[in-house]
Formats: C-alpha cells, structure tokens, sequence
C-alpha cells in the first residue's frame, strides 16, 4: 500500500511537467485534419505485403536492435507512420521504446495490469502497433476523444498494482482488433486496455513502437528529476540506467540508425568497440 501511494505522489509530480510540456500538442491536435487522429487513433487494415511481414517477423524473432531488420523497421514506420506522429506530437517526437509482444491464450491473462483499464502515465504518448500475427480476438479497448484532456494520475487506474482490475464496458470505447498485416497509431492519454480475456486458441504477436516529445523524456527522468517544491520524484520514468547487455559495433548499421529524424542518439551507450540502446 506504501508503494501504491509513493508511485501516486510521483505520478502527480510528473504531472506538472507533461501538462505543459503537452499544451503545444493539444493546440496541434484540434487543427489536425484526419478525424480519427484528432481523437486519439489511426488503424490501417491489412496494411503490409508478404515480403513486409517476412523481415518483421525475422526481425521480432531475432531481436537484434542494431541489424539491418531495424534500418528496415525504422524506413517502414518513416514511409508509412511518421507523417502521422510528427503532425500529431511535433518535430521534436522521438522513438523511446520497440517491445516485442506475444499474447498466448492462457486463463490468468484477464488479470494482467494491462488487461485493465488505464494510461501511461505520460500524456500525450502515441504507440504503433505492428500486427504480425492476429486473429482479431484479443484487441485493445480504447476510449477516443480524451487526448485533449490534461493529464492527472488516476486513482481507479492505479488500483490495477493492487490486483483490482477493472474491465468494464466504457461509454464511446471501440476495439482495435489487430489482424495480421494490420497496423494502428494511437495516444496512451486515452483511457485503454488490452482485452486479453477474449483471446481464443490463437496467439497475437506485435511489435510495439512508443513515440514522445523528446522535452518530456529530458525532464521526466533523462536529464532532470522531476520535483515539484521540496518533493522530488524518486523513480521518474526516463532513468539513464546503463543496459547490461553491450553488442560489437558495427559502424555502418550505427551510422544509419542515427539518421533517422525520429531517433536520438543520446539513447546510445557506446565506447570504440561495444554499443547498446538505453530504452530495449
């Protein structure tokens, strides 16, 4: 109980920082054109050829951040998403994050902490989902049309830590259902879940890809602590702590990596021989 309310004190610092770090980004929002952006979601059906798949797959398989499989990553989501995420989050959105997901049917997945309602905990935070393989049956809830709001911890939300999971059925919510070669874009600010409990005799993998102000990532833990007064939080969320597995360097991949406008090469920890990623 003592952790749940030293993680709400945290959470209620960081709060001061994402709400004016995310005004810029709401006054972005509301000019934004496409309609389901403007409220927080972007789904694309079937939305990757065969060979697309293929390298994803090897690439999930593997799981080799500093391959050839993430140059190839990082033009997919170039070409097809960034447009998307930079008119939303502005030019100064970076990637922090690739997960690689797998949902197998299991009994105990409706009480996963994500298989209950809740944010981030970071405002405006837009995550890609890359369905390599899904069936449509374990999508994830979403309530659109909260994204303009301002950011507040959530007392409900946070009873998830201390197993109260809530999955009741929200007014307004729709499913992003993620079938194979299916793709969405949406802000974690908006009320969500993962709907593990629907899933049947199929598994769901995804790659995840999490998109944020790089102003934020500074502030909420990579440059600074947060503090508000004389409260300081004592687990931001962006703490630089050194990776424990290093990689040999390969100049040439390294080289192409950082060109990317969306990455930022301060997520890198290398010397002359070794290299790792700060957020894998």
């Amino acid at each position: 109980m003592l952790n749940y309310f030293i993680n709400f004190k945290n959470q209620l610092i960081n709060s001061c920082i994402i709400n004016r770090i995310d005004r810029k980004v709401k006054k972005r929002i509301i000019n934004i054109k496409d309609p389901n952006l403007r409220i927080g979601y972007k789904y694309f059906e079937n939305y990757f050829s065969k060979d697309e798949l293929s390298y994803l797959n090897e690439y999930f398989d593997h799981r080799n951040f500093f391959s050839n499989e993430t140059i190839r990553l990082f033009e997919f989501v170039e070409k097809n998403f960034y447009g998307y995420i930079e008119s939303y989050l502005g030019e100064n959105a970076k990637l922090y994050s690739i997960n690689f997901n797998t949902i197998q049917p299991n009994s105990k997945n409706k009480f996963d902490i994500s298989a209950s309602w809740h944010n981030d905990n970071l405002g405006n935070n837009l995550k890609v989902y890359i369905c390599l393989e899904g069936y449509g049956d374990c999508p994830t809830g979403v309530v659109p049309n909260q994204n303009t709001k301002n950011y507040y911890p959530n007392i409900f939300f946070n009873l998830r830590f201390l197993g109260k999971i809530s999955q009741k059925f929200k007014k307004d919510e729709i499913d992003l259902k993620y079938k194979t070669g299916d793709c969405a874009i949406f802000d974690t600010i908006s009320p969500h879940r993962g709907k593990y409990e629907k899933i049947k005799n199929n598994k769901r993998r995804c790659i995840i890809i999490n998109f944020l102000d790089i102003e934020k990532i500074e502030k909420l833990g990579f440059l600074e602590y947060p503090k508000f007064l004389f409260m300081k939080n004592t687990k931001p969320p962006f703490r630089k702590i050194l990776p424990k597995n290093f990689t040999k360097k390969n100049n040439d991949i390294v080289t192409k990596i950082k060109k990317f406008k969306f990455f930022d090469e301060r997520f890198l920890v290398e010397d002359d021989e070794n290299i790792s990623y700060l957020w894998t």
